[in-house]
């Protein structure tokens, strides 16, 4: 006996459905946790390329070792 075409169909959709919901997941965890981090790297190398800057928001100048301080703080 060969297998019911109605069961394979809903079958498929449920672990369609399953598959988009844990990838929607994932990305949606990547780009809320892993961006920040990112940022705030690549906010510190560019601080260390470039001398000081202001990549806080301060006004004038800001030392990249104050910055990573702060961070670490």
């Amino acid at each position: 006996m060969g297998s019911v075409p109605q069961l394979d169909v809903i079958a498929f959709i449920g672990q369609y459905t399953w598959t988009l919901i844990v990838l929607c997941s994932i990305y949606a965890i990547v780009v809320n946790e892993g961006l920040g981090g990112w940022q705030r790297m690549m906010g510190v190398r560019h601080a260390f390329v470039s001398g000081p800057s202001d990549i806080t928001g301060r006004g004038g100048g800001y030392p990249a070792a104050e910055v990573v301080r702060d961070m670490c703080a």
